[in-house]
């Protein structure tokens, strides 16, 4: 006999729950009858849809080229499946999600950018074009925001794939390597949205060391975009001070801490920077974004996996409840026995379930597209008491305008402060791993920063000022996660130094070199390094530059990524803008400082100065 569609699915509706495996459709059919003329289509390889374009301007839902009746549609939506002449299909669950998503909106032009931003399954650009020109958008954007960067090639994909996974409000892993612009390609999506009226609210949580970045960065990307940032003393604990707000940027230790008001709260958009911070689903802060409102959510990290398939789990689960299906089923399976122990089969399970979130490119696929050389500005916020500290530092020496040599001693601590604020209390080389990072934000940044290096198994040079900080790099990377380091600084005699660099290079895996800008600054080859980074910023760019170019120079066949660190709202960003942004006015300032003013003297002046202006403003 024939199973009939009607009887078929009123009798899975009122009498049996809807079939989720072979064996389960199978024992429904035997129960109908052994000799139903249903042919199983379907459970190799699950059925995705096409949509096409009417005549009468209405958009049809296809399965092989042909249009399915409102019933078959209904049905996919309700239950995952339908029967269409006699033939059983199943389909993906972002097919449902879509087709859903279109069925619920009345908006014709939310309806329009959900099937067009359906990946392969979506209009073409010409039908697009002519769906545009027939119907009017009810919903009115911004126009006084823009983008302001050019994307590359590869940004511009990654744009449109967010858009996608916007569309039809689902989660998105976004995990290119590191240096390929993450951040750019989230703002540019969210400038799009707000820009076209699609987003109206966006909540951004990053550690606490890269709001300013984030802040900087949205002014650097964008105009007619100011984000409003809850975190520190003084933030509002009332959630209608948010309300109204097109973006939001706070903290994850905000977030845990004033849970009860965000919970008050719905965004279109949630963005969680650094989402490796979320691999533990019992931390704290990862139960505190599990409770959020939100439509959409986009995890940005450069290392979705460290150390467990659970890494894995625990980041998709924050943007997409059980996505990788419940913690105990996800664990019994794939965490229990460790990575080890999984065989092929199941690991390529969880790669084929992620690929519908997923987007990664490593630097070697759009190696064509990229500068040899990225430079990456980082300008970082300090924590609490470092602020607190470092405005008492900084008012004292102001406050010696009359004594300068207490001024330029004082100085002296000044950037030992900047550089971490243990060094000045000489207790930096006795500091275990976690004092040193809940002293300094950057030290912070630093260490995710090489973690991200060592997850793709490359090499870095990172330029400090102070020996004794050089000393404490070496020894606590090592000794907390087994890295190999090596350090040249003036205690390593000219004749050993060309040893440890070949020693370096050599390495197999991640290695980081820590060096004296100068006394290793120039002279030295070390093209096996693809990042560097200046965790001490030398007031003259000359010397950064040459120092630069120990790893970007003849012989390097990658392309490097050299990472320039900074406090936000300091007297170190001043000096950023002043010799590294403003490039009409740094070749006076370099000729200044090599010639005539020494860096205590710079800094003493530039201090002064911010002090003077200050005054002025009130």
């Amino acid at each position: 006999m024939v199973v009939k569609v009607d009887a078929f699915l009123f009798a899975i509706n009122g009498n049996f729950s809807a079939p989720t495996t072979n064996r389960e459709v199978m024992e429904l059919l035997r129960i109908f009858n052994s000799s139903a003329e249903v042919k199983l289509n379907a459970f190799q390889s699950f059925q995705t849809v096409s949509y096409s374009l009417e005549n009468d301007y209405s958009i049809g839902v296809l399965l092989k080229g042909k249009r399915l009746p409102a019933e078959a549609v209904q049905a996919i939506i309700k239950s995952q499946y339908c029967i269409v002449d006699s033939n059983l299909y199943f389909f993906n669950s972002e097919t449902v999600e879509e087709l859903r998503v279109v069925h619920d909106m009345t908006n014709f032009a939310a309806q329009l950018i959900a099937l067009g931003q359906a990946g392969s399954r979506g209009l073409s650009e010409n039908e697009l074009e002519k769906l545009s020109l027939h119907h009017s958008k009810s919903k009115t954007g911004d126009p006084t925001v823009s983008l302001t960067i050019r994307l590359y090639p590869y940004q511009k994909f990654g744009l449109a794939w967010l858009t996608r996974r916007y569309a039809i409000r689902k989660g998105a892993l976004l995990a290119d390597d590191m240096g390929l612009g993450k951040t750019a390609q989230v703002i540019a999506l969210i400038a799009k949205g707000i820009q076209e009226g699609t987003i109206e609210s966006v909540l951004i949580v990053v550690p606490n060391s890269l709001i300013a970045n984030w802040t900087i960065e949205f002014t650097k990307f964008t105009t007619g975009i100011k984000p409003y940032i809850h975190w520190g003393s003084v933030r509002s604990g009332f959630s209608q001070s948010l309300r109204g707000e097109k973006i939001v940027i706070t903290t994850y230790s905000t977030v845990a801490n004033d849970l009860g008001l965000f919970k008050h709260l719905h965004f279109d958009l949630a963005v969680f920077d650094e989402a490796s911070l979320l691999k533990n689903p019992d931390s704290l802060r990862t139960q505190a974004l599990n409770q959020l409102n939100f439509s959409s959510a986009i995890a940005v990290t450069g290392t979705p996996f460290e150390n467990s398939m659970m890494d894995l789990w625990s980041i998709t689960n924050v943007i997409w409840k059980d996505f990788l299906g419940t913690r105990d089923k996800f664990s019994a399976r794939y965490v229990k026995n460790g990575i080890a122990k999984l065989a092929k089969e199941d690991l390529q399970e969880v790669e084929d379930a992620l690929k519908p979130i997923l987007l990664r490119r490593m630097k070697e696929e759009v190696l064509t597209e990229l500068p040899p050389k990225l430079d990456i500005y980082k300008a970082l916020t300090m924590g609490y008491d470092e602020q607190a500290n470092y405005a008492k530092l900084e008012t004292s020496i102001k406050n010696s305008k009359l004594n300068q040599n207490q001024a330029f001693s004082l100085i002296s601590d000044f950037r030992k402060y900047s550089a971490h604020p243990l060094l000045c209390s000489n207790d930096i080389q006795s500091a275990s791993f976690d004092e040193l990072r809940e002293a300094s934000s950057k030290f912070e940044y630093l260490d995710s920063l090489l973690s991200q290096v060592a997850s793709n198994k490359e090499k870095a040079i990172i330029f400090a000022n102070h020996i004794a900080l050089i000393d404490t790099f070496k020894s606590v990377f090592k000794s907390s996660y087994g890295w190999a380091t090596y350090k040249i600084d003036g205690t390593v005699p000219v004749e050993e130094r060309q040893k440890v660099i070949d020693s370096f290079s050599n390495t197999t895996g991640p290695a980081f070199l820590f060096l004296n800008p100068v006394t290793a600054g120039m002279g030295l080859n070390i093209t096996s390094a693809n990042h560097v980074v200046h965790y001490s910023r030398q007031w003259n760019p000359a010397l950064e530059a040459q120092a630069s170019a120990r790893a970007y120079r003849n012989g390097q066949v990658k392309s490097v990524n050299i990472y320039y660190l900074y406090y936000a709202n300091s007297i170190e960003e001043t000096i950023h803008n002043r010799i590294f942004l403003k490039q009409e006015v740094a070749s006076n300032l370099i000729k200044a400082t090599n010639e005539y003013v020494s860096e205590d003297q710079m800094i003493f002046d530039l201090l002064i100065e911010t002090k003077e202006a200050k005054q002025n403003e009130q």
